[in-house]
């Protein structure tokens, strides 16, 4: 027991060590972690290794699988197998056993079964991240300015912000006129 909870210390750091700025982004808006600086990935990743909201197998299922053989070969389990297999042992510390086939069904029904239970998880997971609130909004304007403005100096914007300025405010007078 003690080398599972030694394990499962060793696999969140390493998760979060491999895991790049958007996939840091992605997790921290859907946990909804507030008051970390989306444009640091150290920031982001100190405060996912305090939310306790963040476990491990969840943050296996934002990875890829290169990434997830990465975290398998940081951490000393074996890199070799699916996708699912990798995270199964990397959270339980041993390979899932293989799903009996139904009798009477082909494997291509089977997997496809399979793969509708997989896009009916997928959608209840958007759904449930689709909900909008005020800091969620905030940051998805302050991330479209951030891609509006690109490489362009703070200084230099702000001409184009008081020219944005000057229109809105002489529309809203010849408005009141």
């Amino acid at each position: 027991m003690a080398t599972s909870a030694a394990k499962t210390m060793k696999l969140k750091p390493t998760i979060l060590d491999i895991l790049t700025r958007n996939d840091l982004k992605q997790i921290v808006d859907d946990l909804e972690i507030d008051g970390v600086d989306r444009r640091s990935a150290e920031g982001m990743r100190t405060a996912l290794r305090k939310a306790r909201r963040a476990k491990p197998e969840d943050l296996l299922g934002y990875m890829r699988k290169d990434q997830i053989k990465a975290v398998c070969e940081a951490v000393g389990v074996s890199a070799k197998g699916k996708r699912d297999e990798l995270i199964e042992r990397l959270v339980n510390g041993e390979a899932k056993p293989k799903q009996q086939r139904r009798r009477g069904m082909s494997r291509g029904k089977q997997k496809e079964l399979e793969f509708n239970g997989e896009q009916e998880q997928q959608a209840a997971r958007k759904k449930k991240a689709e909900k909008l609130t005020l800091a969620r909004l905030e940051r998805k304007l302050f991330e479209a300015c951030d891609i509006l403005r690109g490489n362009m100096d703070a200084s230099e914007y702000k001409e184009y912000i008081f020219g944005m300025l000057f229109l809105k405010r002489m529309s809203d007078q010849f408005d009141k006129d």
